[in-house]
């Protein structure tokens, strides 16, 4: 009879998570559009571990995730570790643990050891994010060619014991570490030659293209139930042709250039549409809330040149200004 039970609980356990995971991974689709193929690199893993249980328990699970300011780590994140926990990698329940630098760097020499170890037990069978890890691995003295000659003591405390325990947890813990491109390389891969090959599955977002950004612009827009269109070819019943003209004109000329963040490689990063997929949502509520002021009981307007060009020069004196605050 307990023997009943117990298969019973586990074969509930697992349809549930079957479900639960099928949810995930159309959500993730709905949400992260023009993101399937990272995606795809979570179902490969995913897949090989249907296949044989044993490909999640014999090595590394941990990722990193690489991309500008505003590209979706963190929501690529919070998704991959939905879909990586509810395929059976990891078996605690609980939502995804966030931890920054704080989480791990004692304030005194000797304590970021323990706390880095105590952060990682506390997410034993479960996925940890460290967003902007490369906080974890400061350097003190630089050297010729943007080279960390000298290590920050702190630092190498933690991410000493970070590839200790992963050395000694295969199988047991997903780490999920998220930063710009080039402070990762300079800093989190580079403090430790131990780090790169406990963390085998590198995701880099790399720039959307200009069709995939009006994908998610229009996808908004219709789901924001203002009349939007399906596709583009019905998008000018809503937005006259001329103020589509202006948002594809700047789309055309805000293309993905190479910006110097201080490391020793280039973001390739917009100057309007900056935060990519974040921006196109911002475009799209700001037209959403436009249309509904101006077409309250009189119908469906359409969005004039002349109401586009003042959302978008909106956007970018919002950005202009908060950058000014910031850097003040």
């Amino acid at each position: 009879a307990t023997k009943r039970t117990t298969y019973r609980t586990v074969v509930a356990w697992a349809n549930g998570n079957v479900r639960a995971l099928k949810k995930d991974i159309a959500t993730a689709l709905k949400k992260l559009q023009g993101r399937e193929r990272e995606l795809g690199l979570v179902a490969t893993i995913i897949s090989a571990f249907a296949l044989d249980w044993r490909y999640g328990t014999n090595q590394y699970m941990n990722f990193l995730v690489m991309g500008p300011a505003g590209s979706g780590k963190t929501t690529l994140a919070t998704y991959m570790g939905h879909m990586l926990q509810h395929a059976g990698l990891v078996f605690r329940k609980g939502p995804m643990i966030e931890s920054t630098r704080t989480d791990f760097i004692g304030q005194y020499l000797g304590q970021s050891g323990p706390k880095t170890n105590a952060q990682l037990e506390a997410a034993r069978e479960r996925v940890l994010f460290i967003d902007e890890a490369y906080a974890l691995a400061k350097c003190s003295k630089r050297g010729p060619g943007f080279s960390c000659e000298q290590w920050d003591q702190y630092s190498t405390e933690s991410m000493t014991a970070l590839v200790a325990f992963l050395s000694q947890n295969i199988g047991q813990i997903i780490v999920i570490a998220a930063g710009y491109q080039s402070d990762m390389y300079d800093t989190f891969m580079a403090i430790n030659e131990g780090i790169p090959r406990r963390f085998p599955n590198v995701v880099v977002l790399r720039p959307m293209t200009d069709d995939k950004l009006l994908e998610i612009f229009y996808a908004i827009l219709k789901s924001k139930d203002v009349g939007s269109p399906d596709t583009k070819q019905d998008f000018d019943r809503y937005v006259s042709q001329q103020a589509n003209d202006v948002l594809l004109d700047v789309l055309k000329h805000d293309q993905p250039h190479k910006v110097d963040t201080g490391g020793s490689l280039k973001t390739m990063s917009r100057s309007v549409f900056k935060y990519e997929a974040s921006d196109m949502v911002n475009l799209a509520n700001k037209i959403v809330t436009y249309m509904l002021t101006r077409n309250k009981g009189k119908g469906v307007e359409k969005l004039s040149k002349c109401a586009m060009v003042s959302i978008l020069n909106k956007i970018v004196f919002d950005r202009i200004q908060k950058y000014i605050v910031t850097s003040q």
